[in-house]
């Protein structure tokens, strides 16, 4: 009987740690996923965006001879 307790103890402990491993590799992805950086032609990219600013829908539609 000793050995059956044990056994169901071992296998909660092992339970336990498997909800921990997992919630550190979402931790470790979420951290991971903040920490890449942004490629420098995209930055460049977002700039030229940025100064060149943005028009209006009915503007663009005018410019390019589109309607939504």
């Amino acid at each position: 009987m000793e050995d059956i307790n044990l056994l169901k103890r071992v296998a909660q402990d092992i339970n336990f740690l498997k909800k921990k491993v997992n919630r550190i590799e979402e931790e470790v992805l979420d951290i991971s996923n903040e920490l890449h950086e942004v490629r420098p032609e995209y930055i460049k990219k977002l700039k030229k965006i940025k100064d060149e600013g943005t028009i209006s829908q009915k503007e663009f539609e005018k410019k390019f001879g589109v309607r939504f």
